[in-house]
Formats: C-alpha cells, structure tokens, sequence
C-alpha cells in the first residue's frame, strides 16, 4: 500500500534489492550497498508478518543469488540473531560505542 515514489525513493541506495511480497503487497527485502562483498546492509520484514520464515526466505534466496553474505546486527537483536543461527551463521565480534562514560563502551564477542 506504500506511494511508488516512496519505495522508489527508499531503495535508491542499494546496489542490489531483493523483495518479498504476498498477492501484490509488499512484506520484506534484503538490501546490499554499492559494495560488492557480500555486506547485508537492511533486511527488513513488515510487522505482522514477522516470525513467519519471510527473513529466513529473504536470506536464502540472497544467498543463492549472491554466494557468502556478512551482517552487522546489534548484539541486543537476539531474535535476528536465532534466525543467522539457524541457517548456520555464527557471531565473530561485535562492538557497540556510544559517546559518554567508559562504562557505555561494551564489547561483545562469542568464545
């Protein structure tokens, strides 16, 4: 139901878009920049639809399309995080900065 122009706009950014939708109605992409490394920069999927298999959907088909990929994710989006889990991704390091005290710096790492 968005303005064409609005998608249009929105997806300008990336090289490369792959999007879900379901009769005509849009309900998640995956979306790489300019680079070509493999880098996710956005997968998104629309609330309601969400927990139905549409970013595990997203993510294979990517893969299949673009060979390896790589993702930044917030160490506290534990949700997306079983979902890279269960198609066999595992979690190298991640880093969260903020700008204040040195208690606000938190590294996170797995092992």
């Amino acid at each position: 139901g968005e303005p064409v122009e609005w998608v249009q706009q929105y997806f300008e950014g990336y090289g490369q878009l792959y999007a879900a939708s379901i009769s005509g109605r849009f309900i998640g992409f995956i979306g790489f920049g300019l680079r070509e490394d493999g880098s996710v920069d956005d997968l998104y999927v629309r609330k309601g639809m969400r927990k139905k298999g549409i970013g595990r959907q997203l993510v294979q088909f990517a893969e299949e399309n673009e060979g390896s990929l790589s993702f930044s994710v917030h160490p506290h989006n534990t949700i997306f995080l079983k979902v890279l889990d269960r198609l066999g991704y595992r979690t190298i390091t991640a880093l969260s900065v903020r700008k204040g005290e040195m208690e606000n710096i938190q590294k996170y790492s797995e092992g």
